[in-house]
Protein backbone atom coordinates (compact mmCIF):
# COMPACT_ATOMS: atom_id res chain seq x y z
CA UNK A 1 0.00 0.00 0.00
CA UNK A 2 1.72 3.17 -1.17
CA UNK A 3 1.03 6.77 -0.29
CA UNK A 4 -0.24 7.34 -3.83
CA UNK A 5 -2.72 4.48 -3.58
CA UNK A 6 -3.88 5.48 -0.12
CA UNK A 7 -4.95 8.94 -1.33
CA UNK A 8 -7.44 7.19 -3.63
CA UNK A 9 -9.17 5.49 -0.67
CA UNK A 10 -12.34 6.71 0.99
CA UNK A 11 -10.79 9.45 3.14
CA UNK A 12 -13.82 9.54 5.43
CA UNK A 13 -12.68 6.19 6.84
CA UNK A 14 -9.14 7.42 7.56
CA UNK A 15 -8.07 9.26 10.69
CA UNK A 16 -7.15 12.95 10.22
CA UNK A 17 -3.55 12.43 11.46
CA UNK A 18 -3.12 9.56 9.02
CA UNK A 19 -4.31 11.79 6.17
CA UNK A 20 -1.71 14.41 7.13
CA UNK A 21 0.99 11.74 7.02
CA UNK A 22 -0.16 10.46 3.62
CA UNK A 23 -0.10 13.98 2.18
CA UNK A 24 3.38 14.70 3.64
CA UNK A 25 4.93 11.53 2.25
CA UNK A 26 3.26 12.04 -1.11
CA UNK A 27 4.54 15.61 -1.36
CA UNK A 28 8.12 14.78 -0.31
CA UNK A 29 8.65 11.29 -1.70
CA UNK A 30 5.87 10.06 -3.93
CA UNK A 31 5.40 6.26 -4.10
CA UNK A 32 8.06 4.07 -2.43
CA UNK A 33 10.94 2.90 -4.61
CA UNK A 34 10.81 -0.49 -2.90
CA UNK A 35 8.04 -2.01 -0.81
CA UNK A 36 6.48 -5.31 0.07
CA UNK A 37 4.28 -7.38 2.34
CA UNK A 38 5.89 -10.51 3.76
CA UNK A 39 3.77 -13.37 5.05
CA UNK A 40 4.51 -16.96 5.96
CA UNK A 41 4.14 -19.00 2.80
CA UNK A 42 5.78 -19.00 -0.60
CA UNK A 43 9.32 -17.66 -0.55
CA UNK A 44 10.52 -14.77 -2.68
CA UNK A 45 14.10 -14.03 -3.62
CA UNK A 46 16.35 -11.00 -4.07
CA UNK A 47 19.02 -11.40 -6.74
CA UNK A 48 19.59 -14.63 -8.65
CA UNK A 49 21.69 -17.79 -8.65
CA UNK A 50 23.16 -16.93 -12.04
CA UNK A 51 26.81 -17.75 -12.62
CA UNK A 52 29.15 -15.04 -11.38
CA UNK A 53 26.93 -13.75 -8.56
CA UNK A 54 28.55 -11.65 -5.87
CA UNK A 55 27.69 -10.47 -2.35
CA UNK A 56 26.00 -7.08 -2.29
CA UNK A 57 27.75 -6.28 1.02
CA UNK A 58 31.39 -7.41 0.79
CA UNK A 59 31.41 -7.33 -3.06
CA UNK A 60 33.13 -10.71 -3.20
CA UNK A 61 32.00 -13.51 -5.49
CA UNK A 62 32.34 -17.22 -5.99
CA UNK A 63 34.58 -19.10 -5.40
CA UNK A 64 36.14 -16.58 -2.97
CA UNK A 65 32.95 -16.69 -0.88
CA UNK A 66 30.17 -19.26 -0.68
CA UNK A 67 26.38 -18.92 -0.84
CA UNK A 68 25.29 -22.24 0.69
CA UNK A 69 23.32 -20.78 3.63
CA UNK A 70 19.81 -19.35 3.36
CA UNK A 71 20.27 -15.63 3.98
CA UNK A 72 17.15 -13.86 5.24
CA UNK A 73 16.97 -10.29 3.94
CA UNK A 74 15.27 -9.31 7.21
CA UNK A 75 16.01 -11.24 10.42
CA UNK A 76 13.96 -14.36 11.12
CA UNK A 77 13.38 -13.02 14.65
CA UNK A 78 10.92 -10.43 13.30
CA UNK A 79 8.87 -13.08 11.52
CA UNK A 80 10.59 -13.10 8.11
CA UNK A 81 10.57 -16.62 6.75
CA UNK A 82 9.91 -15.70 3.13
CA UNK A 83 12.24 -12.97 1.79
CA UNK A 84 15.60 -14.58 0.96
CA UNK A 85 18.65 -12.70 -0.32
CA UNK A 86 20.66 -14.63 -2.90
CA UNK A 87 23.28 -11.87 -2.90
CA UNK A 88 24.36 -12.21 0.73
CA UNK A 89 27.31 -14.53 1.19
CA UNK A 90 27.71 -17.01 4.05
CA UNK A 91 30.44 -14.97 5.74
CA UNK A 92 28.39 -11.75 5.79
CA UNK A 93 25.29 -13.69 6.83
CA UNK A 94 27.05 -15.09 9.89
CA UNK A 95 28.64 -11.72 10.71
CA UNK A 96 25.26 -9.98 10.68
CA UNK A 97 23.67 -12.68 12.83
CA UNK A 98 26.42 -12.47 15.47
CA UNK A 99 26.61 -8.66 15.61
CA UNK A 100 23.92 -6.28 14.38
CA UNK A 101 21.03 -8.78 14.42
CA UNK A 102 21.97 -9.85 17.94
CA UNK A 103 21.87 -6.21 19.07
CA UNK A 104 18.58 -5.56 17.27
CA UNK A 105 17.07 -8.67 18.84
CA UNK A 106 17.97 -7.51 22.34
CA UNK A 107 16.69 -3.99 21.71
CA UNK A 108 13.33 -5.20 20.32
CA UNK A 109 12.83 -8.11 22.75
CA UNK A 110 10.53 -6.13 25.14
CA UNK A 111 8.15 -5.74 22.18
CA UNK A 112 8.58 -8.98 20.23
CA UNK A 113 7.63 -11.33 23.06
CA UNK A 114 4.51 -9.43 24.29
CA UNK A 115 3.44 -8.76 20.68
CA UNK A 116 3.79 -12.48 19.91
CA UNK A 117 6.08 -11.95 16.92
CA UNK A 118 6.99 -15.43 15.58
CA UNK A 119 10.77 -15.84 15.42
CA UNK A 120 12.92 -18.68 14.15
CA UNK A 121 11.61 -21.08 16.80
CA UNK A 122 8.20 -19.58 17.43
CA UNK A 123 7.21 -16.71 19.73
CA UNK A 124 10.10 -16.06 22.13
CA UNK A 125 9.57 -16.35 25.88
CA UNK A 126 10.80 -13.36 27.84
CA UNK A 127 12.17 -13.89 31.36
CA UNK A 128 13.61 -11.41 33.83
CA UNK A 129 17.05 -12.12 35.26
CA UNK A 130 15.59 -12.94 38.66
CA UNK A 131 13.08 -15.28 36.93
CA UNK A 132 10.17 -13.68 38.76
CA UNK A 133 8.69 -12.14 35.59
CA UNK A 134 7.84 -14.32 32.61
CA UNK A 135 5.97 -13.59 29.37
CA UNK A 136 5.06 -16.41 27.01
CA UNK A 137 2.58 -17.36 24.33
CA UNK A 138 1.48 -20.90 25.15
CA UNK A 139 -1.13 -21.09 22.41
CA UNK A 140 -2.18 -18.96 19.38
CA UNK A 141 -3.39 -15.45 20.24
CA UNK A 142 -2.92 -16.16 23.95
CA UNK A 143 -0.33 -14.29 26.03
CA UNK A 144 0.49 -15.26 29.62
CA UNK A 145 2.25 -12.83 31.96
CA UNK A 146 3.46 -14.45 35.20
CA UNK A 147 4.74 -12.30 38.06
CA UNK A 148 4.68 -12.34 41.83
CA UNK A 149 1.96 -10.33 43.53
CA UNK A 150 3.25 -6.94 44.68
CA UNK A 151 6.18 -6.84 42.24
CA UNK A 152 6.76 -3.16 41.37
CA UNK A 153 7.40 -4.04 37.73
CA UNK A 154 3.72 -4.81 37.29
CA UNK A 155 0.59 -2.84 38.17
CA UNK A 156 -2.95 -4.11 37.71
CA UNK A 157 -6.22 -2.18 37.62
CA UNK A 158 -8.82 -4.80 38.66
CA UNK A 159 -11.70 -2.62 37.49
CA UNK A 160 -10.50 -2.20 33.89
CA UNK A 161 -8.22 -5.23 33.59
CA UNK A 162 -5.39 -2.93 32.50
CA UNK A 163 -1.95 -4.42 33.20
CA UNK A 164 1.22 -2.33 32.96
CA UNK A 165 4.58 -4.07 33.02
CA UNK A 166 8.17 -2.83 32.83
CA UNK A 167 10.63 -5.01 30.92
CA UNK A 168 14.41 -4.57 31.07
CA UNK A 169 16.54 -5.38 28.03
CA UNK A 170 19.67 -7.48 28.04
CA UNK A 171 22.80 -5.35 27.46
CA UNK A 172 23.11 -4.36 23.79
CA UNK A 173 25.02 -2.03 21.43
CA UNK A 174 22.66 0.76 20.24
CA UNK A 175 24.62 1.63 17.10
CA UNK A 176 24.68 -2.02 16.04
CA UNK A 177 20.90 -2.25 16.50
CA UNK A 178 20.48 0.79 14.22
CA UNK A 179 22.76 -0.76 11.62
CA UNK A 180 20.44 -3.76 11.47
CA UNK A 181 17.65 -1.51 10.18
CA UNK A 182 20.08 0.02 7.67
CA UNK A 183 21.08 -3.48 6.55
CA UNK A 184 17.42 -4.35 5.91
CA UNK A 185 17.06 -1.25 3.74
CA UNK A 186 20.23 -2.08 1.81
CA UNK A 187 18.95 -5.59 1.12
CA UNK A 188 15.92 -4.23 -0.77
CA UNK A 189 17.75 -1.23 -2.25
CA UNK A 190 17.19 -0.83 -6.03
CA UNK A 191 20.35 -1.59 -7.99
CA UNK A 192 20.64 1.94 -9.43
CA UNK A 193 21.08 3.35 -5.89
CA UNK A 194 23.66 0.89 -4.57
CA UNK A 195 26.71 2.88 -5.70
CA UNK A 196 25.30 6.02 -4.08
CA UNK A 197 24.94 4.01 -0.85
CA UNK A 198 28.35 2.31 -1.06
CA UNK A 199 29.45 3.94 2.22
CA UNK A 200 26.52 2.25 4.00
CA UNK A 201 27.34 -1.21 2.65
CA UNK A 202 30.84 -0.76 4.12
CA UNK A 203 29.51 0.74 7.36
CA UNK A 204 27.27 -2.20 8.29
CA UNK A 205 30.31 -4.50 7.94
CA UNK A 206 32.49 -2.54 10.38
CA UNK A 207 33.63 -5.08 12.99
CA UNK A 208 33.61 -2.61 15.86
CA UNK A 209 31.17 0.15 16.65
CA UNK A 210 32.80 3.56 16.75
CA UNK A 211 32.14 7.18 15.91
CA UNK A 212 32.90 6.58 12.25
CA UNK A 213 29.24 7.52 11.93
CA UNK A 214 29.74 10.92 13.57
CA UNK A 215 28.67 12.95 10.49
CA UNK A 216 25.28 11.21 10.60
CA UNK A 217 24.37 11.68 14.27
CA UNK A 218 21.89 11.30 15.77
CA UNK A 219 20.97 7.81 14.64
CA UNK A 220 17.30 8.08 15.51
CA UNK A 221 14.54 5.50 15.16
CA UNK A 222 10.96 6.76 15.18
CA UNK A 223 8.80 4.00 16.65
CA UNK A 224 5.05 4.15 16.10
CA UNK A 225 3.32 1.92 18.66
CA UNK A 226 -0.05 0.79 17.35
CA UNK A 227 -2.84 -0.23 19.72
CA UNK A 228 -5.08 -3.25 19.34
CA UNK A 229 -4.67 -6.81 18.02
CA UNK A 230 -2.59 -6.88 14.82
CA UNK A 231 -1.58 -9.74 12.50
CA UNK A 232 1.47 -11.61 13.83
CA UNK A 233 2.48 -13.25 10.56
CA UNK A 234 2.93 -10.16 8.40
CA UNK A 235 5.72 -7.65 7.78
CA UNK A 236 5.23 -4.42 5.81
CA UNK A 237 8.24 -2.50 4.52
CA UNK A 238 8.77 0.67 2.49
CA UNK A 239 11.83 2.45 1.11
CA UNK A 240 11.47 6.04 -0.07
CA UNK A 241 13.70 8.36 -2.10
CA UNK A 242 13.14 12.11 -1.86
CA UNK A 243 11.65 13.81 -4.92
CA UNK A 244 14.26 15.68 -6.94
CA UNK A 245 12.55 19.07 -6.59
CA UNK A 246 12.46 18.75 -2.80
CA UNK A 247 15.33 19.09 -0.29
CA UNK A 248 13.41 19.67 2.95
CA UNK A 249 13.12 15.96 3.84
CA UNK A 250 15.81 13.27 4.33
CA UNK A 251 17.05 11.75 1.07
CA UNK A 252 16.19 8.13 1.92
CA UNK A 253 13.71 6.79 4.47
CA UNK A 254 13.13 3.17 5.42
CA UNK A 255 10.08 1.87 7.30
CA UNK A 256 9.32 -1.64 8.57
CA UNK A 257 6.23 -2.73 10.52
CA UNK A 258 5.98 -5.99 12.46
CA UNK A 259 4.08 -6.88 15.60
CA UNK A 260 2.50 -3.72 16.97
CA UNK A 261 5.42 -1.45 16.17
CA UNK A 262 6.48 0.47 13.08
CA UNK A 263 10.19 1.38 12.89
CA UNK A 264 11.21 4.36 10.77
CA UNK A 265 14.71 5.67 9.99
CA UNK A 266 16.33 7.95 7.47
CA UNK A 267 19.50 6.46 6.04
CA UNK A 268 22.75 8.34 6.77
CA UNK A 269 23.43 10.16 3.48
CA UNK A 270 25.73 13.10 4.39
CA UNK A 271 26.24 14.40 0.85
CA UNK A 272 22.59 14.33 -0.19
CA UNK A 273 21.40 15.67 3.19
CA UNK A 274 24.09 18.33 3.54
CA UNK A 275 21.57 21.17 3.86
CA UNK A 276 19.54 19.35 6.49
CA UNK A 277 22.65 18.47 8.49
CA UNK A 278 23.79 22.10 8.44
CA UNK A 279 20.46 23.16 9.97
CA UNK A 280 20.99 20.78 12.88
CA UNK A 281 17.38 19.55 12.97
CA UNK A 282 15.26 17.39 10.72
CA UNK A 283 11.46 17.40 10.84
CA UNK A 284 9.64 14.30 9.63
CA UNK A 285 6.19 12.84 10.11
CA UNK A 286 5.48 9.27 11.18
CA UNK A 287 4.79 6.98 8.26
CA UNK A 288 1.08 6.27 7.60
CA UNK A 289 0.09 2.67 8.26
CA UNK A 290 -2.92 0.55 7.34
CA UNK A 291 -4.37 0.66 10.88
CA UNK A 292 -4.86 4.42 10.80
CA UNK A 293 -8.59 4.01 10.26
CA UNK A 294 -11.22 5.73 12.37
CA UNK A 295 -12.89 2.39 13.17
CA UNK A 296 -9.67 0.86 14.49
CA UNK A 297 -8.73 3.96 16.50
CA UNK A 298 -12.21 4.33 17.99
CA UNK A 299 -12.06 0.72 19.18
CA UNK A 300 -8.45 0.44 20.37
CA UNK A 301 -7.05 3.97 20.67
CA UNK A 302 -4.52 5.93 18.64
CA UNK A 303 -0.79 5.58 18.13
CA UNK A 304 1.93 6.58 20.52
CA UNK A 305 5.15 7.88 18.96
CA UNK A 306 8.60 7.54 20.55
CA UNK A 307 11.97 8.57 19.14
CA UNK A 308 14.96 6.43 20.20
CA UNK A 309 18.54 7.64 19.84
CA UNK A 310 20.73 4.65 18.94
CA UNK A 311 23.86 6.67 18.18
CA UNK A 312 25.95 5.29 21.03
CA UNK A 313 28.68 2.75 20.17
CA UNK A 314 28.92 1.78 23.85
CA UNK A 315 27.22 -1.13 25.58
CA UNK A 316 23.85 -0.08 27.01
CA UNK A 317 22.66 -1.73 30.24
CA UNK A 318 19.45 -1.36 32.21
CA UNK A 319 17.38 0.01 29.33
CA UNK A 320 13.67 -0.60 30.02
CA UNK A 321 10.30 -0.43 28.28
CA UNK A 322 6.84 0.01 29.79
CA UNK A 323 3.93 -1.81 28.11
CA UNK A 324 0.21 -1.82 28.79
CA UNK A 325 -2.27 -4.63 28.11
CA UNK A 326 -5.91 -5.41 28.70
CA UNK A 327 -6.01 -8.74 30.54
CA UNK A 328 -8.59 -11.37 29.68
CA UNK A 329 -8.23 -12.82 33.17
CA UNK A 330 -6.09 -12.33 36.28
CA UNK A 331 -5.59 -15.24 38.65
CA UNK A 332 -3.07 -16.53 41.20
CA UNK A 333 -0.91 -19.48 40.11
CA UNK A 334 -0.22 -22.20 42.71
CA UNK A 335 3.51 -22.81 43.28
CA UNK A 336 3.19 -26.38 42.00
CA UNK A 337 2.17 -25.03 38.56
CA UNK A 338 5.27 -22.89 38.18
CA UNK A 339 7.90 -24.55 35.92
CA UNK A 340 10.88 -25.69 38.08
CA UNK A 341 13.35 -23.72 35.95
CA UNK A 342 11.45 -20.51 36.75
CA UNK A 343 11.39 -20.96 40.51
CA UNK A 344 13.56 -18.39 42.33
CA UNK A 345 16.85 -19.92 43.47
CA UNK A 346 17.89 -19.32 47.08
CA UNK A 347 21.58 -18.59 47.53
Amino acid sequence: MTAKNEINLDLSAIDDLTIQRIIWFGANYGPPISSGVLTIGKKSYLGSKAEGRYCRFCKKGEPEVSFSMEAHAFPEMIGNKSLIDLQECDKCNKFFADTIEDAFGKWTMPWRSPHMVPGKNGVPTSKSKDKKLRIESNRPKHLVISIESGDERCTVDPDTGKVTITLTRDPFLPMAAYKCLVKMALSVMPEDLREECSHLYKWVLEERQSFESFPYKPLSVLVTKISGPLPRDRIDYYLYKRLEENNSAPYLQFVVLFGNNQYQIFLPMPNQDKELISKGTVSILPHPHRFGLRKHIDQYGGDSITSYDLSSPDRCEGSAEKLTFLAESIKPIPPEEIPPEDMPKNK
